[in-house]
């Protein structure tokens, strides 16, 4: 008998052929590495069980009011949440509000019903809000609904909750439309043609590229405790935590406004230190009345009415930046704000009065996947671009990785404003969320561990994610439209009861002999027994952890799989936590093996240690 133990590097390698990744793991799912080791990810719950939020959420914020309550933003592409606890509201904010004459049609026996607005510019999916109406054909259309069809520019219908009793027209003289302001939509449409792409883009002559233009996208941050948003090109809204149940306003429009502030952005943020908000892409710059798509705007010092650059008594002020043509993005770190162009890559720093912010450019080539694919840890940004993975901590730096081609080839490009970097502090990663090539939403991730340089790679749906903070999990927002705490026992609480995760990682073919670990693959093993080295962790008490072990073994590299053979790792709930599975024991041969575990039971949380093979040299029958 001789005992060989298996040492596998950490990380997923996925960009070099089956020989030369040798004692590595080449694909999982929803397994990290600590010290070295594969450990299974916690499960997830749902928060705010009541809420399915309508859009998909891509943007997520949370901070606390003085009144001791943290309050979560959510931005999705159709509405705006606050919510704290189990308490939530819809604030989103009114867009038109028009006054109508006997706008609804009915037909009778259907719950469709035409309603009559010229040059209403609404699409299917918009909401709106219908009061002051009388009854027509047996409805009163009051409340909110949804533009069920488009018709034309100057009429859509909408659904009734009970078919019609007749076909009839009406509603009153002074029926009040008030439509909800969308983000924009769930999906990226194409848009632009040749040379709006990446040059040597993968793309056909003279075809449409995605733009990420409509996607219904929010920027959102706290000032003070209240809170303040922004459509990407869209109005700047206000939302006051001391009336949790209003809807944001405009901040043309709050009270104390000077009405100088833009009256849109591309994006906003604010700067803790020293309290600006700033606008990206404002409508126009100080005193002017074109579009500036490079200028940066910020108000007053902690004075969000103020935006009168001539006032010399305040720190309102602009910069107009000289290279791109747009903003693609932006990112905020402790000490600094970056922003990319099309064109460059841009670091704006508060250094007072005078200039109040002064700007470098830092890089004219480090593009950007998208709006969403960039996160701050402390001072130091990272990315996804086109080309590959990224960091900025002072100067910028590409990220060397084992699995971009592989996420490369495996992304639905055309969806790649969607994808959205997380921060998952914890356990020092850096989450990609990302559409694969045959879904148009978020089904995968890309994972970088900053401490030890590992990567992973899973299947796992997120359109948004908010680190732990103050005493909450990591939260993501699911493409089912509903929230999760991550982190948090061992099982998948999208499903009602909680149901198993899948989880897995496969090892590399690897060539055992009985002299040792490895060989040189020139001779045949005979394996009859292994030691699984499996340890479960968090155990709930009620559900019996199990995971299978499957090998794998094969000739030659190219060519397939002989034989299989799979061997359950158990622990009972009569013995001791520690306590497992002793050995297992399998007849395999070949020149190569693959080791792969995978768990797909309730209560399964695991870490695997240094597997040991029974192996005896052996001929080829």
């Amino acid at each position: 008998m001789s005992w060989s133990k298996l040492a596998f590097s950490p990380g997923i390698v996925k960009d070099v052929t089956r020989y030369a990744s040798d004692g590595t793991w080449v694909d999982g799912s929803l397994v990290r590495f600590i010290n070295g080791k594969p450990e299974r990810w916690a499960g997830w719950v749902r928060y705010l069980e009541a809420l399915t939020m309508d859009g998909k959420c891509r943007s997520i914020g949370r901070w606390s009011a003085l009144s001791g309550y943290v309050w979560t933003g959510l931005g999705t592409s159709h509405r705006f949440y606050v919510a704290s606890d189990d308490l939530y509201y819809d604030v989103s904010p009114i867009g038109e509000v028009v006054v109508l004459n006997n706008p609804f049609a009915t037909t009778v026996g259907s719950p469709l019903v035409v309603v009559t607005h010229a040059s209403h510019g609404h699409l299917v999916g918009d909401i709106l809000l219908i009061s002051g109406a009388s009854a027509v054909g047996g409805l009163t259309l009051n409340g909110e609904y949804t533009v069920t069809s488009y018709i034309d520019e100057n009429s859509y219908r909408i659904t009734a909750s009970s078919n019609a009793s007749s076909t009839a027209t009406g509603g009153g003289a002074a029926v009040t439309i008030s439509y909800i302001r969308s983000a924009g939509g769930d999906n990226q449409s194409t848009g632009g043609g040749w040379g709006s792409g990446a040059w040597g883009a993968d793309q056909e002559w003279g075809s449409a590229s995605p733009t990420a233009d409509n996607l219904g996208v929010w920027t959102q941050s706290n000032w003070g405790e209240d809170l303040v948003a922004c459509i990407m090109d869209g109005p700047i809204y206000y939302w006051d935590a001391t009336n949790p149940s209003g809807r944001m306003v405009d901040i043309l429009d709050l009270p104390l406004a000077d009405g100088l502030a833009p009256e849109y952005a591309r994006f906003i943020a604010v700067s803790h230190r020293d309290r600006h908000l700033l606008a990206f892409g404002p409508s126009h710059e100080f005193g002017g009345t074109d579009p500036a798509p490079m200028t940066v705007r910020w108000c007053s010092q902690e004075d969000i009415y103020n935006w009168n650059e001539a006032d010399e008594t305040g720190t309102a002020g602009s910069i107009p930046l000289s290279r791109g043509s747009k903003f693609v993005a932006i990112c905020a770190t402790q000490t600094e704000l970056l922003a990319w162009s099309d064109a460059a890559m841009y670091s704006l720093q508060f250094v007072g009065a005078p200039d109040v912010y002064v700007s470098n450019i830092i890089s004219n080539s480090a593009e950007i996947a998208g709006s969403l694919a960039c996160v701050a840890s402390n001072t130091t940004v990272y990315w996804m671009g086109r080309s590959g993975f990224y960091l900025y901590d002072g100067r910028v730096q590409t990220i060397p990785s084992t699995v971009w081609q592989y996420v490369e080839s495996n992304m639905n490009w055309t969806q790649a404003g969607k994808i959205f970097a997380s921060l998952n502090k914890s356990y020092d990663e850096i989450i990609w969320y990302y559409p694969s090539i045959n879904s148009i939403e978020n089904d995968s991730y890309v994972s970088f561990n900053t401490s030890s340089g590992d990567w992973t790679i899973g299947l796992l749906g997120r359109t948004a994610w908010l680190d732990a903070s103050f005493q909450y999990p990591p939260l993501g927002a699911g493409a089912d439209n509903k929230l999760y705490f991550h982190e948090t026992g061992n099982d998948d609480g999208s499903q009602i009861p909680p149901g198993p995760i899948n989880a897995y990682i496969e090892s590399a073919p690897f060539e055992l002999s009985s002299e040792g670990a490895y060989s040189k693959g020139d001779r045949f093993a005979f394996m009859r027994r292994i030691l699984p080295d499996v340890t479960f962790l968090d155990p709930d008490g009620v559900n019996t952890p199990s995971m299978n072990m499957v090998i794998k073994t094969m000739d030659k590299p190219g060519g397939g799989f002989k034989s299989a053979s799979s061997s359950q790792v158990q622990q009972t709930a009569i013995i001791p936590v520690e306590e497992f599975t002793d050995d297992c024991h399998v007849r395999l041969r070949g020149r190569s093996v693959t080791i792969r575990y995978e768990s797909s039971t309730l209560g399964t949380r695991w870490r695997i240690g240094q597997p040991r093979f029974d192996i005896r040299s052996d001929g080829q029958r």
